[in-house]
C-alpha cells in the first residue's frame, strides 16, 4: 500500500473503518489499475469507501456492468466511480428506483446520462428531493421542458437549496422583472441559480453607474441576459471602455446601447474594425461617430456593404445627407439603384423620394418598387 502512494496514516484508518483484513487489496487494485483507474484515484475510492476491500471483484465488476446497462459506456462508468466511489455500495434497486424516477417526470435517456456523469451524487439523492425540486419549479410556472432544461444545463440545481433559490428569483423581483421574465433568463442562464457573487447586482450597478437608467438596464439584460454570465462582467466593462476609447461620449453609448443592447455582444476588435472602417471610407472620426450614433445597427453592418452604398450615394451626389442620415445604409442596394434608374428616366428632381415607403412611392409615381427591381 505504502509503495501505491498510501500514507501509514491512510492504512490505520482504512483498517479501522473495515472489519476484515485486506486480503482483497491486490485483485482489486489489479482489476481497477487495467480499467484505467490511476494510483491517485485508486487511493481515493478505497479511502472513501473502505469496505470495498471487502467486496468480491466479482460483485464489484456487477456493479460496472449494471452502470453499463443504463447507457454509460465504459469511460463514462469508471469516472462516475471516480469522481463519486460510493456508487459501488448502492443496490441495483436504489439505482433503477433513481432512473425511473427520471424518466417519469419526462427526462430521455440520453438526458439522464448527461445529468449522472456530470453530478454522480443524483445516484444517491432519495426520490423525494427530485419531486421537491421539480414540483418547485412548477409552482413557479416553469414548463416541463424548461425545467428539464435547466437541470440538463445545471444537474446540481435538482439537489440545490430551494431557499438559495428562492433567494435569487427575489432579486430579480425587487430590480423589477416579472415572473415570465424571470423564467425566460433563468431558462437560458441556469447558473444565475448557484451564483454565490450576486453577479445580478454587480452588472445592474456596473451600468447604473456609467449612466444607464433603472428601466434602460432592465431592458437590456432581458434582450441579452447572456451579459449576466459569471465571465462577462470584464467583457462588459472591456467593451464599454473600448467605445469610450474611440471617441464615443457617454450619452452617445448609453443611447447606441438603448437603441441595440447586442452592440454588447460584439467584440472589441469588431467595434474598433467597424468605426476605423466606415473612417476609411473618407470620414472624419467625429462624422464617423455621429453615423453610428445615428444609425447604430452599422456596428453590425459588413464593411464591405457599407463601403458600396457609400460609394454610390455619393456617385449622385448624397455625400450630405449620409451625413445627416445614415440610416439611408440600411437600404438594399438593388433596391436603391432601381428607384434611382426610374426617378432619373421620369426626370424626378428630388432625389430624396428614393427613401419614400413602398405606398407613397407607388402613390406618387403608380409604380412598385418590386416591379422596378424585376425589370
Amino acid at each position: 500500500m505504502l509503495d501505491i502512494g498510501f500514507t501509514e496514516k491512510d492504512i490505520r484508518q482504512i483498517v479501522t473503518r473495515s472489519s476484515h483484513n485486506l486480503y482483497n487489496f491486490k485483485n482489486l487494485y489489479q482489476y481497477l489499475s487495467k480499467s484505467g483507474i490511476n494510483n491517485d484515484d485508486f487511493i481515493n475510492i478505497v479511502k472513501t469507501v473502505p469496505n470495498i476491500l471487502s467486496t468480491s471483484i466479482e460483485n464489484i465488476k456487477n456493479r460496472i456492468i449494471l452502470i453499463q446497462q443504463l447507457g454509460f459506456n465504459k469511460i463514462d462508468s469508471f469516472n462516475i466511480i471516480k469522481a463519486y466511489p460510493y456508487v459501488l455500495e448502492l443496490n441495483e434497486e436504489a439505482i433503477n428506483n433513481k432512473i425511473t424516477k427520471f424518466k417519469d417526470f419526462g427526462f430521455a435517456d440520453n438526458d439522464i446520462i448527461n445529468l449522472i456523469s456530470s453530478n454522480p451524487t443524483l445516484l444517491s439523492i432519495e426520490e423525494n428531493e427530485i419531486s421537491q425540486s421539480f414540483d418547485y419549479f412548477k409552482k413557479l410556472n416553469y414548463s416541463n421542458t424548461e425545467i428539464i432544461n435547466i437541470f440538463n444545463k445545471e444537474p446540481s440545481l435538482i439537489i440545490n437549496d430551494l431557499d438559495k433559490i428562492k433567494e435569487r428569483i427575489n432579486k430579480f423581483k425587487v430590480l423589477g422583472f416579472t415572473q415570465e421574465e424571470i423564467v425566460k433568463i433563468t431558462s437560458l442562464l441556469p447558473n444565475i441559480f448557484l451564483d454565490e457573487s450576486n453577479l445580478l447586482a454587480t452588472k445592474f450597478n456596473y451600468l447604473f453607474e456609467f449612466g444607464f437608467d433603472e428601466e434602460n438596464i432592465i431592458s437590456i439584460i432581458k434582450k441579452i441576459p447572456i451579459i449576466l454570465k459569471p465571465n462577462y462582467l470584464d467583457s462588459l466593462e472591456n467593451k464599454l471602455n473600448k467605445l469610450l476609447e474611440l471617441g464615443f461620449s457617454k450619452e452617445n453609448i448609453i443611447d447606441i446601447t438603448n437603441t441595440d443592447p447586442y452592440i454588447l455582444l460584439y467584440s472589441t476588435d469588431n467595434l474598433t474594425n467597424k468605426v476605423f472602417g466606415i473612417k476609411g471610407l473618407g470620414y472624419s472620426i467625429e462624422d464617423t461617430i455621429n453615423m453610428i450614433s445615428d444609425f447604430p445597427l452599422l456596428f453590425g453592418y459588413d464593411i464591405t456593404n457599407i463601403e458600396k452604398k457609400i460609394k454610390f450615394y455619393k456617385s449622385i451626389n448624397l455625400d450630405n445627407y449620409i451625413l445627416e442620415n445614415s440610416k439611408i445604409l440600411i437600404y438594399n442596394l438593388d433596391y436603391i439603384k432601381s428607384r434611382w434608374n426610374f426617378l432619373k428616366d421620369s426626370n424626378c428632381k428630388d432625389k430624396l423620394d428614393l427613401f419614400i415607403t413602398d405606398k407613397d412611392f407607388y402613390k406618387q409615381y403608380n409604380v412598385r418598387s418590386l416591379d422596378l427591381i424585376k425589370e
